[in-house]
């Protein structure tokens, strides 16, 4: 598994650490020690997904750390200061510094129903599940 930032790569390896390479803008920026089963994100701002379910975010930079919903998770996705992640119990939570139908305390309102997909961005956010696909934020026609 890989994920891109704008200037930085980071790859999961098969024994659950996390390797990055590229230039990195924060001078001793790295990826949090620990095992993971999934990434998203960069080593200045992003989150993992541990084997047991829960997730551990950081941001190493200019914003306060991130405050990280309690319960387990199936997926995560990282991108643009936002962050959404699928419940194991198919729900959708996302939180962050997107401006998209953010509440006074910079979380979203997804929709309810289930999930099995999401894909976070800075101008967009995006989940699929059982209720048919789901959007918020500006995404460009094609």
């Amino acid at each position: 598994m890989l994920t891109l930032g704008a200037t930085s790569t980071c790859g999961l390896r098969s024994d659950g650490g996390v390797d990055c390479w590229g230039r990195m803008p924060d001078a001793g920026a790295e990826w949090p020690d620990g095992n993971f089963s999934a990434i998203s994100g960069t080593p200045q701002r992003g989150c993992g997904l541990k084997p047991d379910g829960s997730l551990q975010c950081w941001e190493q930079r200019r914003y306060p750390q991130p405050l990280v919903p309690d319960g387990r998770f199936t997926e995560v996705s990282a991108g643009g200061g936002t962050i959404c992640g699928v419940r194991d119990t198919g729900s959708l939570v996302c939180w962050g510094g997107d401006p998209y139908g953010s509440n006074q305390s910079g979380n979203f309102r997804p929709p309810g129903g289930s999930f099995t997909t999401v894909s976070a961005g800075g101008g967009a956010s995006c989940g699929s599940g059982t209720t048919g696909p789901w959007s918020a934020g500006e995404i460009p026609a094609s």
